[in-house]
């Protein structure tokens, strides 16, 4: 059959105890979970995430004041259980709790990049493509 003996074995003993039913694929979530978030923490991390936008790490801390220790990775599961994760997903209508901002540059031209090596690749109208394979 091409299965060991301890593998034949199990699924023989198996069907012995509980029939045909036994021999159905089982699902591989684990019987109990010990560690799991409380209901009660998960609803109060959607009611900071609808209610008030806030971030993992903001409601982290929140949680945190409020004597509740989770991880932000955590929050960030459980938001992601509740379809929360993304803050589009938050309001239908788009809404945020941000404010625009003024960006501020300290001298005229610290905000612009120049790539300089694409530009010093260019000077003679371009390279291989351009002038083929074998061209100076």
């Amino acid at each position: 059959m091409g299965i060991s003996r301890q593998c034949a074995s199990k699924w023989v003993n198996r069907w012995r105890r509980h029939g045909d039913v036994d021999l159905l694929d089982r699902s591989s979530v684990p019987h109990r979970q010990p560690t799991v978030t409380a209901a009660d923490v998960v609803a109060r991390i959607e009611q900071l995430r609808r209610q008030r936008k806030y971030s993992a790490r903001r409601i982290a801390t929140a949680l945190s004041a409020e004597g509740i220790t989770i991880s932000v990775r955590t929050i960030g599961r459980r938001l992601l259980d509740l379809g929360l994760n993304r803050r589009r997903f938050i309001d239908p209508t788009g809404d945020t709790n941000r404010q625009p901002r003024r960006i501020n540059a300290r001298w005229p031209g610290h905000m612009m990049h120049v790539d300089v090596k694409t530009a010093g690749q260019i000077p003679d109208g371009g390279g291989r493509r351009v002038h083929g394979k074998g061209s100076d």
